[in-house]
């Protein structure tokens, strides 16, 4: 049975990504850049990430800029990534691949990373910031 999962975020500059287990430890991870400018091209880029580990794995979970629907995986404005304005990246990659696929706002999802094994771990409220080709946030208040 497949206990692993893959971990994509977004970026303007790069892509990174990793195999991780249940319990959040990274057994493998790599980058590429995010040298695109269209949807298409984008796609491309993450089928060549999830290809050679879908075999590996039991979801999918992506963090990218942007307003995210979270309900429906649908990204809104794309930051840095403008071509991403409306791209249902969950319907797609979950049509492709058979596996379940969850997407977040980038900021948000460091947030709640930091909450589960980092440095808001026991907090309260907290305040992730995220300093990268954009500049990101996520708040976690109880």
């Amino acid at each position: 049975m497949k206990t692993n999962y893959l971990a994509i975020d977004i970026g303007g500059t790069n892509i990174k990504y990793a195999i991780l287990n249940k319990s959040g430890n990274i057994i493998s991870k790599g980058k590429i850049p995010t040298s695109c400018d269209d949807s298409q091209t984008f796609l491309d880029l993450l089928f060549n990430i999830i290809e050679p580990r879908i075999n590996q794995i039991r979801g999918i979970a992506i963090s990218v800029p942007g307003k995210v629907d979270t309900k429906t995986g649908t990204v809104y404005y794309g930051g840095a990534l403008p071509f991403l304005d409306g791209l249902k990246i969950r319907e797609i990659l979950e049509k492709r691949y058979k596996v379940i696929t969850s997407l977040e706002n980038d900021g948000k999802a460091a947030a709640l990373a930091e909450l589960w094994l980092g440095n808001l771990k026991g907090i309260e409220n907290g305040l992730a910031l995220v300093l990268g080709t954009g500049v990101g946030g996520g708040i976690i208040i109880n």
